[in-house]
């Protein structure tokens, strides 16, 4: 099954500064069909990635349009009412890194009582006692909004944007380079394997020297980020390799783990 094929996790090497692998495995043997899928499986993992990253910036753009939208229909077609300022809080020096004052507004509708908070810019607002101008919806009367007001904008809603346009980054990247990553290296995939052995190569951390059974010999530089923490064990080991060039995917049997690769050939004397 493609599922017994790892691969290295970024969040390992990131975060704990080691890779997830433990001890190597022997005598694993690892057939083309499942390799290919391991592959295939990784370009399935970016395009999740992809679809995640898309639905978190739809989701900014979404919640953004509601609440003005909302914010829109309420000034347009609210009922309207008197309400009494009961408290003003956070009134600050208007500075670049002050944020505007927010009050708590007491009004009546039908008997019923609300206490409701308000951001505001309008200085004028925010005067304990005074009486100002406020917008309901006649369904929900405790669903208000500040009369004549542009829109402002919840201050939940900032960070509810950080987290996701963060999301968004971190997801997208993954997509994009997971995507071309594994999209260019399926096809040589699914083309068949070569079998050999790989050793590490003196001198340079992040190749290994790959001995085919045909008796060719490449040099395999293993892209980022699992150059970071390959295990010396695992580059002594079996492999399957299929592609070549900048195409090239490698399979350490002995995780078994999948990389990315870009292929040397070694000229022969």
């Amino acid at each position: 099954m493609a599922e017994r094929i790892r691969r290295l996790s970024l969040r390992s090497v990131v975060v704990r500064g080691q890779d997830d692998l433990g001890l190597p495995k022997k005598d694993v043997t690892v057939d083309d069909d499942t390799a290919t899928r391991g592959v295939a499986r990784l370009l399935r993992r970016a395009v999740l990635c992809g679809v995640a990253a898309l639905v978190c910036a739809g989701l900014i753009v979404v919640v953004s349009w509601w609440l003005r939208s909302h914010h829109d229909t309420l000034q347009r077609e609210g009922a309207r009412v008197e309400g009494t300022v009961v408290a003003v809080n956070d009134v600050v020096r208007k500075t670049r890194w002050s944020s505007d004052p927010t009050i708590e507004v007491r009004y009546s509708v039908g008997g019923e009582t609300f206490t409701e908070t308000y951001t505001t810019p309008n200085t004028r607002f925010a005067v304990k006692d005074s009486t100002i101008p406020l917008v309901y919806d006649p369904a929900d009367p405790g669903d208000s909004a500040l009369a004549g007001e542009a829109y402002e904008g919840p201050r939940w809603y900032l960070w509810f944007a950080v987290v996701l346009f963060l999301a968004f980054a971190t997801l997208g990247f993954g997509a994009v380079v997971g995507g071309i990553r594994w999209s260019i290296r399926l096809g040589p995939a699914k083309a068949g394997w070569r079998r050999g052995r790989g050793h590490p190569v003196i001198g340079e951390r992040h190749a290994i020297a790959v001995l085919f059974e045909d008796g060719t010999t490449s040099i395999l530089t293993l892209t980022r980020p699992v150059n970071l923490k390959i295990p010396i064990p695992y580059r002594d080991s079996p492999v399957l390799v299929a592609g070549s060039g900048a195409r090239t995917t490698v399979l350490f049997t002995s995780g078994p783990v999948l990389a990315s690769a870009r292929e040397r050939r070694v000229p022969v004397r």
